[in-house]
């Protein structure tokens, strides 16, 4: 799963906003459905990382999807897992900025 998050990383990364509208079609939907607390956290932190590059990278076009991300952001700043820690942090960082 690590290479598909990738590769939809550096799209975000290349296109920018442009990619936006096939995201929300595509990968949003499966996305989204990732993020819930039930899953495992290394099933969660693919979807916060796809969630982050579109923050980082398309803003402010992605702001109408915080309220999928952002409670789970919140929740998961003081996760157990270091790594979900380290994961959501920059999202909220760009959130905020």
């Amino acid at each position: 799963m690590t290479q598909v998050i990738d590769s939809i990383g550096y799209l975000i990364k290349q296109h920018k906003a442009a990619i936006l509208e096939p995201l929300e079609r595509q990968v949003l939907p499966v996305y989204s459905k990732l993020l819930n607390p039930k899953n495992p956290p290394t099933v969660q932190h693919n979807a916060i990382c796809v969630y982050d590059d579109m923050i980082e990278h398309c803003s402010p076009n992605c702001h109408r999807h915080l309220s999928t991300c952002g409670g789970f952001l919140i929740m998961n700043m003081a996760h157990d897992v270091v790594y979900m820690r380290c994961a959501v942090r920059p999202s909220f960082f760009w959130t905020i900025r």
